[in-house]
């Protein structure tokens, strides 16, 4: 493999980590704000909101700021911003379900993993990213790869 060709392999996929890592941590911050900082955990019951909720709202955070940064820095959007947002959240929600169902399945089918629960959670956070990856560039539509120098 030339360079040209690791570049544009690795770039896409580090713009699509750090992206995901913002997300995260918007995700984090507004539960923790939404918890700890108003302490919505002492009023709930007049404001309603718990931490299911705190949680809910945290992750939906994450998840469009998320969509928006990779429409800005990791994939052309060459389909509709609708279907984009659909596909975009419907595989979020199929992944959620994957990652739960690989994490069961190779710790109830693998000993070492079933002893090793880290292990597992790296090797189906690996198969995760790689889902989410070519599942998202899909969803935006973009059937090329950016070359690693381009920028928006």
């Amino acid at each position: 493999m030339n360079s040209d060709r690791i570049k544009s392999f690795v770039v896409p996929k580090l713009k699509f980590a750090s992206t995901g890592l913002i997300s995260t941590l918007l995700d984090y911050v507004v539960v923790f704000v939404l918890l700890d900082l108003m302490d919505f955990r002492v009023v709930k019951s007049l404001l309603g909101i718990d931490l299911e909720l705190a949680n809910t709202i945290g992750t939906a955070c994450g998840m469009i700021c998320n969509f928006i940064l990779q429409k800005k820095y990791v994939f052309n959007l060459s389909r509709g911003l609708f279907w984009a947002i659909c596909l975009s959240f419907g595989f979020s929600l199929l992944s959620f379900i994957l990652n739960q169902f690989l994490f069961d399945f190779l710790r109830d089918r693998v000993i070492w993993l079933s002893q090793h629960t880290f292990a597992t959670k790296v090797l189906v956070t690996g198969a995760m990213f790689l889902f989410n990856f070519y599942t998202k560039r899909f969803s935006f539509g973009d059937k090329h790869k950016k070359s690693a120098s381009s920028s928006r």
